[in-house]
């Protein structure tokens, strides 16, 4: 093979549409990891009608690496087409259908059929089985998996997670404390995160970086317990090496968690709103179009995220007494996030905007601005209605509704079923609420 790769330049030069000697060419790429030659090689083979299952394979791979799993999809379809017994292609085949969505069912049978303790295929396997909910199942295809490959740390964390989600927590953290590979200690760091054992998370985040420091998803993780734990300066200095080095909408919105628990709003601001870009999402302030919405109901990790990042945002707002600005938010919140985030967020602009009130009988609520201008006096013409406000206790300070008050009068005047005291709307809250529900004389209208 070295002896012939290096004649094959001078084959090309001789002769440049030799078809045997681009695809052994291309094949050299693509062992040595230059996927763009290799696919740049293998793309002309194909076009010209080669029927090669290596090349359609390893073409496949090269668009699977570029984020092109439809056309990935199309070549190991046709490598599985060529060569119906080889247990690679069924399984690649397999997988991939997973990763579209699509169902892979048939074409993982065939690979395991073929190749019943091939590690990767048992680990696809039980990773389908995860995701279906059959823990049990999982746990035993995962661990034949993990017994034939214990080297894979891909391998072991999916084993691992089986074991935790099956209820074996601490059997699935003594696995992964074992290793130290940083992808798998990454996960170990989520387990203690999920365990609510923040000290431990940190402490396996920092193995995790020691092991792999070019790694942004464990670095972000890291500074993310970093700031669960107060450890202020480490998460700048992590936070400062993403932005730079690997900026995304995620990095921003820790950087926008960071900011704001520095006092540093206007840092927290800019980080938040930037990350939009990051998503290809308009600002918070405008609405999100069919496609956009479109695009968060298929996607639950992206719209996990956009709502985290906009409840951050909002939350900011209302810190900052700038309401108007979380409401909008909200609003917009309510059009694609499937948690309680938007419920939670109206209720917190709420709390902070108005004034609780109600009846100390039924219980009836009344919400009021916290910043009412009301006249001093009212002079009530009519019969109010059931629903408004009749007054408050002089002595006990409860409140009661005129349906529940016109049930103990003194004269024409209600009375504290309690203390046997007047109510009376000497309140600023109470006196805007009948306003909103009944007319008042003339006089007081200036």
């Amino acid at each position: 093979m070295g002896e012939l790769a290096k004649i094959i330049p001078s084959i090309m030069e001789i002769d440049p549409d030799n078809l045997g000697g681009r695809v052994f060419e291309g094949t050299i790429a693509f062992q040595e990891g230059n996927l763009v030659r290799a696919g740049e090689l293998f793309e002309r083979v194909v076009a010209e009608g080669v029927e090669d299952s290596a090349v359609c394979y390893m073409q496949g791979i090269v668009r699977a690496r570029q984020g092109d799993r439809r056309g990935a999809l199309a070549l190991f379809e046709q490598a599985v087409a060529l060569e119906r017994e080889y247990p690679l292609y069924w399984f690649r085949l397999a997988e991939t259908r997973y990763r579209l969505g699509e169902d892979p069912s048939e074409a993982l049978r065939r690979a395991r059929e073929l190749s019943p303790d091939d590690a990767w295929t048992l680990n696809l396997a039980g990773q389908i089985l995860l995701d279906e909910g059959r823990l049990s199942e999982a746990a035993e295809v995962l661990a034949r998996a993990a017994r034939n490959a214990p080297a894979e740390a891909e391998i072991a964390v999916n084993y691992a997670e089986a074991l935790f989600r099956r209820g074996e927590e601490r059997e699935a953290v003594a696995m992964l404390e074992k290793r130290s590979d940083g992808h798998a200690l990454n996960p170990l760091g989520n387990f203690y995160t999920r365990l609510n054992e923040s000290e431990k998370a940190l402490r396996a985040y920092e193995r995790a970086y020691a092991a792999a420091p070019d790694d942004p998803v464990i670095c972000e993780n890291l500074a993310a317990a970093c700031i669960e734990s107060d450890l202020v300066q480490r998460a700048e200095e992590l936070l400062g090496r993403l932005v730079d080095w690997s900026p995304s909408a995620s990095v921003l919105n820790r950087v926008g968690n960071l900011a704001r628990i520095e006092g540093d709003f206007v840092r927290a601001e800019a980080a938040y709103r930037e990350s939009f870009a990051y998503l290809a999402l308009p600002e918070y302030d405008r609405e999100l179009s069919k496609e956009d919405l479109g695009r968060l109901e298929r996607d639950d990790e992206l719209n996990t995220l956009v709502t985290e990042i906009e409840y951050n945002l909002a939350d900011l707002y209302v810190l900052w007494s700038r309401y108007d600005k979380a409401e909008i938010i909200g609003r917009r919140m309510q059009k694609h996030a499937r948690s309680g985030r938007a419920g939670a967020l109206a209720q917190r602009v709420r709390a902070a905007t108005q004034v609780y009130l109600a009846c100390a009988t039924c219980g009836r609520e009344w919400w009021a601005p916290k910043r009412v201008d009301v006249p001093e006096r009212l002079l009530l013409e009519g019969e109010p209605p059931e629903d408004s406000p009749a007054g408050k206790c002089v002595r006990c300070g409860k409140i009661y509704c005129v349906g529940c008050a016109k049930e103990h009068l003194s004269g024409n005047r209600f009375i504290c079923p309690d203390c046997n005291e007047y109510l009376k709307l000497n309140d600023d809250h109470l006196k805007y609420l009948v306003l909103k529900t009944v007319e008042i004389s003339p006089r007081e209208r200036s």
